[in-house]
């Protein structure tokens, strides 16, 4: 503000303030009621009514120097923009000291998640003293650490009770998953099929852990797999013959059935290898055996028996033939029935002979040899 002036109701001055720009015009009396403005350019004017129970009693005219106020605006922005710079750059100076307190155990924490995320094992936990937010979330976390640390070492447990005890049966036992790597296989599996530690099987798929195999046979594995998780049904009794790690063809029967997760979907499948090959052995000698003794047994009754009793029946019926009419009639009738009884005994061993067949054996049909061994000799005893 340059210059100010008081009027009374008359337009007489009463007050005076600093020097005039300019002229001011003498104001116009009479019902003035509000403030008003003028522009000149480099100076503004303000007249503004003075009033008293609503009856104007006077004029306020003021004059503001526009070219000296933009300059000292001019001033105030300029060195509040200092102060303002230097505030920025105290603030950018102090700023490490003042928030390293808080940055560090948050820097430090964020790496600690990162390691636990990148599955480090590791037993520590967040030491962090203050019980503020960052106390609450490190509490948190360390909470969480021990409850993992807890389910993991009760998993760990019972799959170190699992393995011992199918470690100690002594069939081969394995758990694939749908993918159809070994989740879990028993040490007489992996001495049988594979020949490696239990630990070099887990994860791994069959193709991995016994390369020797042909592909053909890994495919039509993996499909007989297949084909029982998608049916899920089971179990499914298969019996084949293998060769283990030394090339040795071995038979089997394995039995396989699906298991299922808590969610109730199939999560793989179960097998246990069932070895046959010194059952099949036995059982092979025992029909060989039996065969060796039905073909002496046929060769006796057809070159032994068979050819005495024939001689019999030849003896009895010359008796007949000589003895004529000198024999009475109850003695032809005894003599014919004898003759008749000696004829049916040597029918019934020809035909003994015969039903006594060898059996034939087929490269993969012993159970089928021996369901005709059983049934050649129940028709044999039938006969008698």
């Amino acid at each position: 503000m340059r210059y100010a002036l008081i009027l009374d109701g008359q337009g007489e001055a009463m007050a005076t303030w600093g020097e005039p720009l300019a002229r001011l015009e003498p104001t116009e009396g009479g019902g003035r009621t509000s403030l008003s403005i003028r522009d000149y350019g480099t100076y503004w004017e303000v007249w503004c009514p003075i009033l008293q129970q609503g009856d104007e009693v006077g004029t306020l005219q003021v004059q503001i120097d526009q070219v000296r106020d933009q300059r000292r605006f001019r001033e105030i922005i300029l060195a509040s923009l200092g102060v303002i710079s230097l505030g920025l750059i105290l603030a950018a100076a102090l700023s490490p000291l003042a928030v390293r307190p808080m940055i560090k155990p948050l820097k430090n924490m964020t790496d600690f998640v990162a390691r636990v995320k990148a599955g480090e094992q590791t037993n520590e936990r967040i030491s962090y003293a203050r019980e503020d937010e960052m106390g609450a979330l490190a509490a948190g976390i360390n909470g969480m650490l021990d409850r993992i640390s807890l389910a993991s070492n009760r998993m760990i447990d019972q799959l170190a009770f699992l393995q011992d005890l199918v470690n100690s049966m002594p069939l081969p036992i394995y758990c694939k998953s749908t993918s159809g790597s070994y989740l879990l296989v028993n040490r007489r599996f992996a001495e049988l099929v594979v020949r490696r530690p239990v630990e070099a099987i887990i994860g791994r798929t069959l193709a991995e852990v016994r390369p020797d195999l042909a592909s053909g046979v890994l495919r039509e594995l993996e499909r007989m797999d297949q084909v029982l998780i998608e049916s899920a049904e089971g179990p499914q009794i298969l019996e084949e013959r293998i060769a283990d790690v030394d090339g040795n063809e071995r038979e089997v029967r394995v039995t396989k059935s699906v298991f299922r997760n808590a969610r109730s979907e199939v999560a793989g499948l179960i097998g246990i290898i069932e070895e046959l090959t010194e059952e099949r052995a036995i059982e092979r000698a025992a029909v060989e055996s039996i065969v060796v003794e039905q073909q002496r047994i046929s060769r006796d009754l057809h070159n032994d028996l068979s050819q005495v009793i024939t001689a019999a029946a030849y003896k009895l019926k010359l008796i007949e033939l000589q003895a004529g009419q000198d024999m009475s009639g109850g003695m032809v009738d005894g003599l014919k029935e004898a003759l008749a009884l000696v004829n049916q005994a040597a029918a019934k061993t020809r035909s003994i002979a015969r039903e006594l067949t060898p059996v034939e054996l087929e490269g993969d049909g012993l159970s089928d040899a021996l369901q005709v061994l059983v049934r050649s000799i129940e028709k044999g005893r039938s006969l008698r």
